[in-house]
């Protein structure tokens, strides 16, 4: 049984089981769906349904996210329901951001999203976070290398270089996303030989306590 088995079944209860009908009705007051934008068909019945067995829902997207489309998502259906929708409300503000982050994916997205409008994409910092979010900064690196080994090592020195530049920059700071979790350990090898202290996942998820 796969993931979409599992919706499938989900999604005939809903719609056919009476015991279950009146279990969620009982259970469920408030149906809240996030990253509405990755949905897909079966799952938008299934949001559909149980929104009809709890009579409340909140759904939040983000068009600029939509990045599932290998696995039945369109972001048509995203626009369709958002029409039907009585009451929405576009969240312009970032509470996590910095500064100079902000301004530069505005620059970006305006563009690229230009036929939503930038009133719909460009995000503002809120007025409580102004002096926290000041500044930040962005780099663009340009790696040559034509394998993965060479790639760690120009991440690695990379990294390292953004230590000694930058006398606020702790190891501890920084977090580098890897594709795998045999890139991580190659790059966290690579760090520690030139003397960066790096910490990396333990262990299988399955062999984790939760």
């Amino acid at each position: 049984m796969d993931f979409v088995d599992q919706e499938t079944l989900v999604l005939n209860f809903a719609l056919h089981n009476e015991a279950f009908q009146s279990s969620m009705r009982d259970r469920i007051k408030t149906l809240m769906v996030d990253e509405f934008q990755d949905t897909s068909l079966i799952q938008l019945a299934l949001f559909m349904a149980l929104n009809e067995l709890s009579g409340y829902s909140v759904w939040v997207g983000d068009h600029k996210q939509d990045v599932y489309g290998f696995r039945g998502t369109d972001p048509q259906l995203m626009d369709e329901v958002a029409a039907l929708i009585s009451e929405s409300q576009v969240l312009d503000y970032s509470w996590r951001s910095r500064e100079n982050l902000v301004k530069f994916t505005n620059a970006l997205f305006s563009e690229v999203f230009h036929d939503m409008g930038k009133d719909m994409v460009c995000l503002k910092i809120p007025t409580e976070r102004a002096e926290k979010a000041k500044g930040g900064w962005l780099e663009a690196w340009h790696l040559t290398a034509k394998n993965n080994a060479d790639e760690a090592v120009a991440v690695a020195n990379g990294v390292r270089d953004i230590i000694k530049r930058i006398p606020d920059i702790k190891p501890g700071d920084m977090a580098v996303l890897c594709r795998t979790n045999a890139s991580c350990t190659d790059l966290a090898a690579k760090l520690e030989h030139l003397g960066v202290r790096v910490s990396i996942g333990q262990g299988l998820l399955l062999d984790t306590s939760e």
